[in-house]
């Protein structure tokens, strides 16, 4: 059960970013219709992601790397750390990129010894990161070899439009099946306001189990390298990767990076179905649920988001 619930919670924010490389029609599929126009993201130029070989990874004395740094459009510089055969991530904000040289708010520095357009780049590594409360130093004496990652994927207009940080407007749940029918609105990310109203029904949900989802979404990112972020407020990010799911570039699909972070239960290469209007994004995901008491629902997921 902990795994479907967790599933639509999460897939759900990851589709609705896709919402603004939408038409103007409600009834419309993406592409048909002329697009909403947002600001080109402050980092659009300079956005990389680099990919550090194991052998070549800066270490920590506990054998931690640093195996991944992706800097967004909008200026997230996402931290991939390779611990104990796990990925832990993350996540700062980028305050100047001059030079080849990414200065990160509260972390450091990171610098690129050629463009995002190589194959390849030499980086000068001078970073303190704290994930999960334990705090990471790494610094390298002498540049370190890494590959460059750049706009791999197809989209045209609509990878320009998603790839970017997101803020949650308003979600709203309907749960039905084994209950009588819960349809619940909900400004902003908060995902608690679910939570509490799901404990006061027989749904066959453990506290336990509903707690995984007692926290609030701060943002959404994603880039064109194909990394799709989730910021929660308490700072904890959780990291997935995206694909494009079939031709039209209106929907997506997600797998996780790390399967024991929060929202690790997702099923993967989930798709989303995307309906737009001329200035929110709205997206419905409908899923089965079944509870610890083996209670059956159908859950249906609405978000909407804005740049």
């Amino acid at each position: 059960m902990k795994k479907n619930f967790l599933y639509y919670a999460m897939a759900a924010f990851v589709a609705v970013s896709l919402a603004a490389c939408g038409s103007d029609s409600d009834d419309s599929p993406a592409g048909d219709n002329p697009q909403p126009s947002y600001p080109t993201p402050t980092y659009a130029s300079t956005a990389a992601a680099f990919t550090i070989a194991t052998a070549q990874a800066p270490t920590t004395t506990d054998g931690a790397k640093l195996t991944g740094i992706n800097i967004t459009e909008s200026g997230k510089a996402v931290f991939e750390v390779t611990k104990g055969g796990r990925k832990l991530y993350a996540a700062y904000n980028v305050t100047k990129v001059e030079g080849g040289t990414y200065t990160i708010q509260g972390a450091g520095t990171v610098s690129s010894s050629t463009t995002r357009t190589s194959k390849g780049t030499s980086l000068g590594i001078s970073v303190t990161i704290t994930i999960d409360n334990q705090t990471y130093t790494f610094q390298t004496e002498e540049d370190v070899q890494a590959q460059i990652v750049y706009e791999q994927m197809a989209g045209g207009s609509n990878l320009d439009m998603i790839a970017r940080t997101w803020k949650v407007k308003s979600m709203k749940l309907t749960l039905s099946g084994d209950i009588t029918a819960l349809s619940l609105p909900v400004q902003g990310g908060d995902l608690s306001q679910f939570v509490d109203e799901v404990k006061k029904r027989d749904t066959g949900f453990s506290d336990e189990e509903l707690e995984e989802l007692n926290r609030e979404i701060k943002s959404l990112t994603i880039d064109k390298t194909g990394m799709l972020m989730l910021e929660y407020t308490n700072g904890t990010p959780d990291v997935a990767t995206w694909k494009w799911n079939g031709g039209n570039y209106a929907n997506i699909a997600i797998e996780l990076k790390d399967s024991e972070m929060g929202n690790k239960f997702i099923q993967d290469n989930s798709a989303i179905d995307l309906k737009f209007t001329s200035n929110t994004c709205i997206f419905t995901l409908t899923t089965n649920l079944e509870g610890s008491k083996k209670n059956k629902y159908v859950a249906t997921l609405n978000i909407n988001m804005e740049p």
